[in-house]
């Protein structure tokens, strides 16, 4: 049998203790993306959109979506017909909260990649913003009645 010294082992023995300290770092990191979210949510246009409602169960499907992008609204003007659905689709790294003029929508703090879903049922003009950047973000949404 082969005389090992303790030296020899120490040398073998440092870089195994790395890479069983590295590895499972490694690996998690590669399965999350940026911000720490694994990357199975659904893109916009699908059935569900993410994040929604408690506990980022799915929110309903809706017929037009505004997506939060760069601190901006797109669309930023919109026509829409009485009880359509608007989903605010939040793609943007910040969070967002959407306050529509002329009714009780409120969509409370939207975090980055959530949405919220607003029915249209009050035929008219309406101005909408973000509360937290209202400089940046607001458009208007024509709401066509029945």
């Amino acid at each position: 049998m082969a005389n090992i010294s303790r030296r020899q082992i120490g040398v073998i023995a440092i870089p195994i203790a790395v890479i069983a300290v590295l590895l499972p770092v490694a690996i998690v990191i590669a399965t999350q993306n940026n911000e720490g979210r694994n990357e199975s949510a659904k893109p916009v246009g699908s059935p569900l959109v993410p994040g929604g409602g408690p506990a980022g169960s799915p929110t309903p499907a809706a017929n037009t979506y505004v997506r939060m992008q760069n601190i901006s609204f797109i669309p930023d003007n919109l026509i829409v017909t009485d009880k359509s659905t608007i989903a605010f689709v939040n793609e943007d790294v910040t969070t967002h909260q959407v306050v529509i003029d002329g009714t009780d929508f409120d969509s409370g703090r939207i975090g980055a990649g959530n949405s919220s879903v607003w029915t249209a049922t009050s035929p008219g003009e309406h101005s909408f913003r973000c509360v937290i950047h209202p400089n940046q973000m607001h458009g208007t949404i024509t709401v066509q009645g029945p």
